[in-house]
């Protein structure tokens, strides 16, 4: 059981950490919005990344954030490949260009935020005392728009 320290001086009546289903989070009950939303190597995890997607904007109030880091790593295991966004050279748009799925994340999410930020944000993993991997995620910082 992991245990978080509050600095003294902060209000810790203003937070809460729950557990849910990223994709039903109305299972949740009424959680409000928020000012700020993280969703860090989530997304190439999900069964249904779209859905997340598309309920995402119910849950930041309008000029609020929403930070999304993905390494892109769609996995079957996960994900069904036909859930996937784009990222290999299976998808491509009507002009047989290939598609990224940080395109496909922006154009979804378009209509209710605008991207502030787009980064590059490189991980590493620890899989043993002599083995580690290096990766590379992609960081969008979005603003929710006005109502």
């Amino acid at each position: 059981l992991r245990k978080a320290l509050v600095p003294a001086g902060i209000d810790k009546g203003r937070c809460e950490f729950m557990c849910g289903d990223a994709c039903n989070m109305k299972a949740l009950g009424d959680i409000g919005q928020f000012d700020a939303v993280l969703a860090a190597n989530l997304l190439c995890r999900l069964p249904d990344p779209h859905k997340f997607l598309a309920d995402i904007a119910g849950y930041v109030r309008p000029g609020g954030v929403f930070v999304l880091v993905s390494p892109d790593l769609s996995r079957e295991d996960c994900t069904q490949f036909s859930n996937w966004f784009g990222g290999c050279y299976a998808f491509a748009d009507r002009a047989g260009t290939a598609v990224m799925s940080t395109e496909d994340v922006k154009v979804l999410l378009s209509e209710g935020f605008s991207v502030e930020k787009e980064t590059e944000m490189p991980f590493l993993i620890r899989d043993n005392q002599r083995k580690y991997q290096l990766g590379c995620s992609t960081c969008l910082v979005l603003r929710r728009k006005d109502a």
